[in-house]
């Protein structure tokens, strides 16, 4: 078993191809994972000298890989910020204990290259994946700790028909359409995207104005990074990236920016024009997404993360995308536990507080 660490952009591009296979055999494909997803990623919100290459090549294929940023002295995925689900994808033809010692390796690697002790917290790691179950299991020398996970609810391709006949859901795009002209487009190609792109970002904006959670539309350099990527993405597969627009008279009134891959169709950001509420846009519009998915044979609709209550009305059927801590200290072990466990009872400020109280206490007077 060889390993190899490489910094900077260039490294992760020149395993891009064999990273794709790796991740496509995974126990978790998904879109979030491609290799031009996390070189976009990496290229316009990441700084070089922050970019880690982990690769671990058994008879010369590589079986286990992270492509991680390293700053003041954290590591995490690249990609984290803006990705459903994030992954040190694991060949599936290994056995339990060599694709154990492979993702060790693959850490092992990371912090040799960085010659300094880490922190390392990876984030948004799907229950399916095999290198959070191995964490998981102590076979490997790294403490898994388990930080915070959110739900991400997801239905089959057999619960698309049931969902697609409900009555709720044709009587609401029964009475847009007497509105007005109700017209439903899909598109996919880099022109069709740049085209109406624009739009999009303005209903997202506005949808999430004035709330704890704006919208990232409003940096101008993320909107580059996503009419980059998604335009460079969608040329080379074509049919991958999908924005779904409805429009009443004319007038862009909802959008969904998804993907569809690897038979998963993801349901990523939707944005609708609020004034319009009255007529739900929203939901006739996740109707489309749905009939999008099934006239694309995906076998599963994936709601991506977060626990709102409307995804719940059309399946029962739940993942988590988990927050996790790794150490080989056992006193980082206690520090992280007693984090997580004060953060729950306490709130995260205070947490802050007591964790400091507790590590450097003052001497009695």
């Amino acid at each position: 078993m060889e390993q190899q660490t490489r910094r900077g952009l260039s490294a992760f591009v020149e395993v891009s191809k064999a990273w794709d296979q790796l991740a496509g055999e995974s126990a978790n494909p998904n879109f979030f994972l491609r290799s031009d997803w996390l070189s976009a990623t990496a290229k316009h919100l990441c700084e070089d000298h922050q970019l880690h290459t982990s690769c671990v090549y058994l008879d010369n294929k590589l079986v286990a890989a992270g492509f991680f940023k390293v700053e003041s002295g954290v590591a995490s995925f690249v990609g984290e910020s803006y990705a459903d689900y994030c992954d040190i994808p694991v060949s599936n033809t290994l056995d339990e204990e060599t694709a154990a010692k492979a993702i060790q390796r693959v850490l092992e690697g990371l912090e040799a290259t960085c010659n300094t002790k880490l922190r390392i917290q990876l984030n948004r790691i799907p229950t399916a994946s095999t290198a959070l179950s191995l964490f998981r299991s102590n076979l490997t020398r790294y403490r898994c700790i388990d930080k915070y996970s959110v739900p991400a609810p997801f239905m089959s391709a057999e619960q698309f028909e049931d969902n697609l006949r409900k009555k709720s859901m044709r009587r609401l795009e029964n009475k847009l359409r007497r509105a007005g002209e109700l017209k439903l487009e899909t598109h996919h190609t880099p022109a069709q995207l740049l085209q109406n792109l624009e739009r999009f970002y303005e209903l997202h904006i506005a949808r999430w104005d004035g709330t704890d959670t704006p919208s990232v539309f409003n940096d101008p350099k993320v909107r580059q990074f996503y009419n980059d990527t998604l335009c460079d993405i969608a040329g080379r597969a074509e049919g991958c990236v999908r924005l779904t627009c409805l429009s009443l008279n004319d007038n862009v009134i909802a959008a969904h920016l998804g993907f569809l891959y690897g038979g998963r169709y993801m349901y990523y950001k939707p944005a609708f024009d609020q004034t319009l509420s009255e007529f739900s846009p929203g939901k006739v519009l996740l109707k489309a997404t749905i009939e999008d998915a099934d006239n694309n044979d995906a076998a599963t609709f994936d709601f991506g993360i977060g626990d709102e209550s409307y995804k719940f009305r059309f399946t029962d059927r739940i993942q988590h995308a988990h927050d996790i801590v790794l150490t080989r200290s056992a006193v980082s072990r206690v520090v992280e536990e007693a984090r997580s466990i004060a953060k729950r009872i306490l709130g995260r400020g205070h947490a802050q507080e007591a964790i400091a109280k507790l590590l450097n206490p003052k001497p009695a007077a």
